[in-house]
């Protein structure tokens, strides 16, 4: 039976191939999507018998498109919050009589050719909920003054407009895909740019400030070693600067929320162009 597949829930260049339609030329039994991107490099896919693109239009709209010369598709998930459909590209029958003729043996299983198309994701992105958690504790943090006893008290911003609506314009993010890029996936990239380089960066320069000190202190140079001072403070108050934080939230998720792609649509290669190592052989 065939296997359907559900990519892992889990201003940068993007290394990614803009896609057009193929002649029959092609390895894949239909055209890529028209302006989808692709995942390099293709044939180093962890599923070497397909390819795997996405695009920012809707499933609905990408059905529609692939519809015309393939006809209907059938929707394969059982599970509301996930769609996938299945559309066969090459009749069943034939495939399996490629893969007869290349000397696989088949028994019972069937095998198929076509295009499968998903929109969003079972499980919540880490990355995108994350920074959201990060965007929430930013925005509490205005309210957070040191006369205020009952957390409950600041709590109650939760329910601000003005952090519900900027909640609202991003959370689409935690269900849509994020490619595969040098290596990692475009969510992580993006997330070590906004706050993993950026903290090692403060943690190594506290460290070189407080040897500077030692020494500056050391030789008696009081006046420099109070500017030294002076710039390990405006350091360690970086994780209670409200404003900074919200700022840096709010442009992690835009960036995110640039590199999050709703649908993905997965394009088998011909059958007399499949890697058969992984088949059974007469």
């Amino acid at each position: 039976m065939r296997s359907y597949r559900f990519l892992p829930i889990f201003a940068l260049a993007l290394p990614f191939t803009v896609c057009h339609p193929q002649g029959k030329e092609s390895a894949l039994v239909a055209a890529p999507y028209p302006g989808s991107i692709t995942e390099p490099p293709a044939d180093a896919s962890s599923e070497p018998n397909s390819q795997t693109f996405y695009t920012k239009d809707s499933i609905e709209k990408v059905k529609a498109h692939y519809t015309k010369s393939l006809g209907e598709f059938e929707k394969t998930s059982t599970d509301n919050s996930n769609t996938v459909y299945f559309r066969e590209a090459i009749p069943s029958n034939t495939v399996m009589d490629i893969l007869v003729k290349r000397g696989v043996e088949l028994g019972e299983s069937r095998q198929f050719a076509g295009i499968t198309l998903s929109a969003w994701g079972i499980n919540p992105n880490v990355t995108v909920v994350n920074v959201l958690d990060r965007l929430k504790s930013a925005y509490l943090m205005r309210f957070n003054t040191p006369d205020v006893e009952d957390y409950s008290t600041v709590s109650k911003h939760l329910d601000d407009a003005e952090l519900k609506q900027t909640i609202a314009r991003f959370e689409h993010a935690e269900f849509e895909y994020f490619p595969l890029a040098k290596e990692k996936h475009m969510d992580e990239i993006i997330y070590e740019k906004y706050y993993v380089a950026p903290e090692e960066a403060v943690a190594k320069e506290q460290q070189e400030l407080v040897k500077k000190m030692t020494v500056l202190t050391t030789q008696g140079k009081y006046d420099e070693a109070t500017k030294v001072g002076d710039r390990m403070t405006q350091l360690s108050g970086r994780h209670s600067d409200a404003r900074m934080n919200w700022d840096t939230a709010v442009k992690c998720l835009q960036e995110l929320e640039k590199n999050a792609y709703p649908t993905k649509i997965v394009i088998d290669k011909h059958p007399s162009k499949w890697d058969l190592s992984s088949f059974t052989r007469k």
